[in-house]
């Protein structure tokens, strides 16, 4: 085997050929669209296939979205009913401590008119 540099000796026509399957002749599994070109009518089911992917895709990346969603509401949801619970809870102990208040406000008025009443009778005596 000699060596040969591939720029003094070409290769030879034959290897430049492309292989059989390379036509540029249109044959029955091409058509042709509205430009001329041609088009490869077989690679229609593999384009529909990868179009139905994408739109699962996008329909699944939607239903997470509508889930994730969910969760946020109903935690929210959750924090809206312990506040409300919280509110309730201070609510029921400001009206204890508001009844406490004025039953002591009660009282501190009738021990004035007792106090009132024992000057009077002291007065009197």
């Amino acid at each position: 085997m000699t060596n040969r540099s591939p720029a003094l000796f070409p290769a030879p026509v034959e290897a430049l050929r492309p292989p059989f399957h390379w036509s540029f002749e249109p044959d029955r599994r091409y058509g042709t669209n509205r430009s001329g070109h041609h088009r490869d009518i077989h690679s229609f089911p593999q384009r529909e296939a990868i179009l139905q992917e994408n739109i699962q895709h996008l329909e699944l990346e939607e239903l997470k979205r509508q889930v994730l969603e969910d969760c946020n509401a109903d935690l929210e949801c959750q924090r809206l009913a312990t506040q409300a619970r919280e509110a309730q809870c201070l609510q029921q102990e400001a009206r204890e401590a508001i009844a406490k208040r004025l039953d002591r406000q009660r009282l501190l008025k009738r021990k004035e008119k007792e106090l009132q009443v024992a000057k009077l009778v002291t007065s009197l005596l």
